[in-house]
């Protein structure tokens, strides 16, 4: 485990925030384990990007009246940190309670802290209950694809410029998923 991950949440009790609070973000740097594999960010042998979801995000519009919609964030593989699980769910709540003109602020404001913490841009885009309900309730764009795959295709699912994408894990109600790709550079 690498030091600083003893420093994040994970495993330790944690108060709800009940205020917008980007702080609660835990980056923990890639290179320490990277290393230990002999690479860097530049001689990764894959490309591709950890999908997230979540499937309860919520905030409130300036009237008062709360949002409920499905956020999905991909964060690249070759990003300078990972963003500890446990961190970014209380991140999330700690939205709950704040207010947005428009979703489109919202995905600003993710874009903007999530970006910051993993070290490189990371894509956010946040959908409406009636949006799911049209498309399905879990879809992610396979790397460079312009196709999207449901959550029930995923595993062993072969996809354009991508050697597979494979659940990596799941905590709560969201997962992570990884694209591998070790031709593409």
């Amino acid at each position: 485990m690498h030091p600083a991950a003893e420093h994040s949440p994970l495993g330790k009790s944690s108060e709800y925030i009940a205020t917008y609070t980007p702080s609660l973000l835990f980056p923990i740097p890639r290179t320490a384990k990277w290393a230990e594999l002999g690479l860097t960010a530049e001689t990764l042998p894959y490309k591709g990007v950890d999908f997230w979801n979540c499937f309860e995000l919520s905030w409130l519009l300036p009237s008062g009246k709360p949002v409920v919609a499905i956020g999905e964030f991909s964060i690249p593989a070759d990003s300078p940190n990972i963003i500890e699980s446990k961190s970014f769910k209380l991140y999330l709540n700690s939205l709950n309670q704040t207010s947005f003109a428009d979703t489109a602020s919202l995905e600003a404001t993710l874009v903007k802290d999530l970006s910051a913490a993993a070290g490189k841009p990371v894509g956010v885009r946040v959908r409406s209950l009636k949006e799911v309900e049209a498309e399905g309730v879990a879809r992610y764009r396979a790397c460079a694809s312009t196709s999207w795959i449901s959550a029930s295709a995923i595993t062993n699912t072969h996809v354009p410029n991508c050697c597979a994408v494979t659940i990596r894990g799941w905590w709560r109600r969201a997962c992570t998923v990884t694209c591998l790709n070790p031709t593409a550079r």
